[in-house]
């Protein structure tokens, strides 16, 4: 075999071995990284209470899109300086969940360009209240802070929250508990009527 077809055959092997790297890298060795992977909730408590609820997911570059969301509704201080007295839930899509979206509108949503459906959207993932994830009874609803309710289910010991369309967000990590509330990462954004 002559030489110049042997480094030809070594450096075609070389660019997919590296191919292969950069996507182990980016997509493989955590299943948290498939937002439609059922079975990657693992029910622990993760406790962050010297951290509100808006600093927790503003410095989780996971949840880097929900935080766009959340200052284009304008909502980033109402997550900072509610009390911790106050119970709020705030069920935060990850970045993985809003390619779930059409990209059209999920581009006007993180832009600003919809502000009004970028806030509805956004209180539609918050509530005033407190709920066990361990132990939901069956079709618990869960009144937002849009107004409009949402469901809470356990599918065996998974929560999954389901919106008013019928479409389901399973929960990927949570409960975080923050100095004012309690955060539970799902794969899927919720979407009003």
């Amino acid at each position: 075999m002559p030489k110049k077809k042997i480094y030809t055959i070594v450096i075609i092997i070389l660019v997919i071995i590296a191919l292969g790297a950069i996507w182990y890298i980016l997509y493989g060795g955590s299943s948290s990284n498939n937002p439609t992977d059922a079975n990657s909730y693992s029910p622990t408590k993760v406790s962050n209470s010297s951290k509100d609820i808006a600093s927790y997911i503003q410095n989780d570059s996971s949840l880097s899109n929900f935080y766009k969301l959340l200052t284009n509704a304008s909502l980033v201080d109402q997550l900072k300086t509610a009390s911790s007295g106050t119970t709020l839930l705030v069920i935060v899509p990850n970045n993985m969940a809003f390619k779930t979206l059409p990209s059209s509108y999920s581009d006007q949503l993180l832009t600003g360009q919809n502000q009004t459906a970028a806030t509805d959207i956004t209180k539609y993932h918050m509530a005033t209240v407190s709920i066990d994830t361990k132990n939901i009874p069956d079709n618990t609803k869960i009144k937002t802070n849009e107004g409009q309710e949402i469901i809470a289910n356990l599918q065996g010991s998974k929560p999954i929250f389901t919106d008013a369309k019928g479409d389901q967000a399973n929960v990927v990590k949570g409960p975080i508990v923050a100095s004012n509330g309690t955060i539970y990462i799902v794969d899927a954004v919720l979407l009003p009527q």
